[in-house]
């Protein structure tokens, strides 16, 4: 009996995905079969995969858009949204979509203007992996450490420190609704820096690459006007953590060539 209880329930969600990616079924169906199996033991998918014709679809996608430029009709919207409640449900999301070749979207708990986190300008099928149930805070006053997941805001930072001493702080400016795992990655923006002001601002200066397959000497052009000799620093950081350019947006930048690692 469940047996044939868990078939229908797989049934259910193969339908669905196919659904959300029509385009491509062939995508769907390995997305979902690759999930089940990486997984970990007991996780029920239907609490974590939401797809377009899921009643709470557009209430999940919406949580936390605060620019509302991206919340029209027009805007491409995700085939999937996953949200994980554990590390190994994410690392099973990036595996699967980068295994069956999707493209992934990964927003946390803070503030995304620019819409990086949620949208593509690519036609092509996207998953949104949402961080926000992932918030933990650990302080641990006496190791003077602290242990926070992606998907905390810098003021739940700033709060579970206050909870347990007044002599330990945490330099992150005056923004509480910045989200940790952009601020520790290098997603910073410094009060002093002119361009904190505009909210709504797509650093256009910067270039978009609406195809995002931009080369790392193109991107090299703006980089050492903007950001000097940190380029280089950036750009060897990017290749190390995502060599394949797998996390690419349209203002992220491209790994170095491998010839420049010699």
């Amino acid at each position: 009996m469940a047996a044939i209880i868990f078939t229908l329930v797989f049934i259910l969600f193969h339908s669905s995905l196919h659904f959300a990616l029509s385009e491509n079924t062939t995508q769907g169906a390995g997305l979902l079969q690759c999930l089940e199996r990486f997984s970990p033991p007991c996780t029920n998918l239907s609490e974590h995969l939401y797809f377009p014709n899921s009643s709470n679809f557009s209430s999940l996608l919406l949580s936390s858009i605060q620019n509302l430029r991206y919340t029209s009709a027009a805007t491409p919207k995700p085939a999937l949204i996953i949200i994980p409640s554990s590390e190994f449900e994410v690392q099973a999301a990036v595996h699967c979509c980068k295994r069956n070749g999707l493209r992934l979207r990964v927003r946390s708990g803070g503030h995304d203007y620019e819409g990086l986190s949620y949208h593509s300008f690519n036609k092509d099928p996207f998953v949104l992996l949402d961080l926000a149930n992932l918030r933990s805070v650990d302080v641990d006053v006496e190791e003077g450490t602290a242990w926070v997941q992606a998907g905390a805001t810098t003021g739940d930072l700033y709060y579970r420190i206050g909870e347990k001493t007044s002599t330990y702080g945490f330099p992150a400016g005056t923004c509480s609704t910045l989200g940790t795992g952009g601020h520790f990655s290098g997603g910073g923006m410094g009060t002093m820096n002119p361009r904190a002001a505009y909210l709504n601002f797509r650093d256009l200066d910067l270039g978009r690459n609406e195809d995002e397959e931009t080369s790392f000497l193109d991107a090299w052009v703006w980089g050492k006007k903007y950001f000097k000799g940190n380029f280089w620093k950036l750009a060897m950081v990017k290749g190390d953590a995502d060599p394949d350019n797998f996390f690419k947006s349209e203002q992220s930048i491209p790994p170095p060539p491998l010839m420049n690692w010699i």
